[in-house]
């Protein structure tokens, strides 16, 4: 008889059980458009926003007083300073900003007091070149489609399933909900933790159009990147992925689509289904909603709720289980790769991206 479980593991990230007692402190840093968002994953972690700052570089006055926290305004001597738990970055609009983040001075300062930095941009390009600092492990990106109920559910059943032979992954989301660059991480870290790092990868970009109806060049760097885009990767053994990317969708989803020996292996943040050759379901796992989580907003309840997820895993003092390590230098060099793909017009390497870096 198939599998079914309706619950995610008891060592699964999940917002439904109840909160830890410990209230833990954060500094936030978001565009206005995202407050909505935040403050939905506020009332479902146990977090108190502390520090506000507005990513624009502009007085963040409103914001503060809409989370009842102090406002900030220089996002480096607030992480240096250390009076937080966590630091919890929605957006980051400006270079200096960028810039704080990869200063190992400020990651050492996080690292010595305690604080994390939860990311919903991925940083850095600098990874590319040499080893990357101890201090990176007080950097998180959230949220991370691996740590997702759904996705931590399906790889139980990966060795059972048998070769993966193509995966084809989907990560959509709106402006608010963080922007293409993060997506395009995301499912390269996916891709590349499922397949490895591919030979080549062959990826088109459309930007969002201004007012005059035009569209916009692509940024140069992750943090930059807005609109759509597709990728198809190729491995040396054949084996392959095709991506399908955007921060225009509005609504929040994130899924992947397994096909080898096995059958087909479909993957969404909540949980997954297996289906055999034979059309039969082998095995599959379902998380439930709390009703806290679906009396949300429709429109950013799914962000919401993995945002949250990882949230409280990442700052529960008694998680028992440790997270899996992020394969950042891969991640990167392969998103490195389909911007560069994007354009040149012509498929792009993650091995060429390493040597450019180190050249550089």
């Amino acid at each position: 008889m198939p599998s079914k479980r309706k619950d995610t593991p008891s060592d699964a990230p999940s917002a439904a059980k109840a909160p830890s007692p410990e209230v833990r402190r954060v500094i936030l840093w978001l565009e206005p458009d995202q407050a909505d968002l935040v403050e939905a994953v506020a009332s479902l972690s146990p977090i108190e926003v502390t520090h506000v700052g507005d990513a624009r570089g502009v007085d963040a006055g409103d914001l503060a007083k809409r989370f009842e926290a102090e406002s900030i305004t220089d996002l480096r001597a607030a992480l240096i300073a250390g009076e937080a738990d966590a630091a919890l970055i929605c957006a980051i609009s400006r270079k200096d900003a960028a810039s704080a983040l990869d200063a190992a001075d400020v990651r050492r300062a996080c690292t010595e007091n305690g604080l994390k930095i939860l990311s919903m941009t991925p940083t850095s390009a600098s990874l590319l070149v040499g080893a990357p600092d101890r201090s990176m492990d007080s950097v998180r990106f959230v949220p991370r489609m691996q740590r997702s109920p759904g996705f931590r559910s399906a790889t139980e059943v990966f060795e059972t399933f048998g070769t993966i032979d193509m995966v084809s992954i989907a990560c959509c989301s709106g402006a608010a909900q963080g922007a293409l660059g993060a997506r395009l991480f995301d499912a390269m870290d996916v891709a590349n933790s499922i397949l490895g790092e591919p030979e080549t990868i062959d990826a088109a970009l459309r930007g969002p159009r201004s007012q005059a109806g035009l569209h916009i060049a692509p940024g140069e760097s992750l943090r930059e990147l807005r609109g759509n885009m597709s990728a198809h990767l190729r491995g040396a053994d054949g084996r392959s992925a095709a991506l399908t990317l955007t921060d225009g969708a509005g609504r929040w989803f994130r899924g992947a689509t397994l096909l080898g020996e096995g059958g087909r292996i479909r993957i969404d943040d909540a949980g997954f289904e297996w289906t055999g050759p034979d059309g039969k379901i082998i095995d599959s796992s379902r998380r439930e909603l709390s009703k806290e989580e679906k009396a949300l907003d429709e429109a950013i309840a799914d962000g919401a709720v993995v945002i949250c997820e990882e949230i409280r895993r990442l700052l529960d003092p008694h998680t028992s289980t440790p997270e899996a390590p992020i394969d950042s230098t891969g991640a990167l060099a392969m998103s490195e790769a389909a911007m560069l793909s994007a354009r040149t017009g012509q498929p792009e390497s993650p091995a060429t991206i390493r040597r450019m870096a180190r050249a550089g």
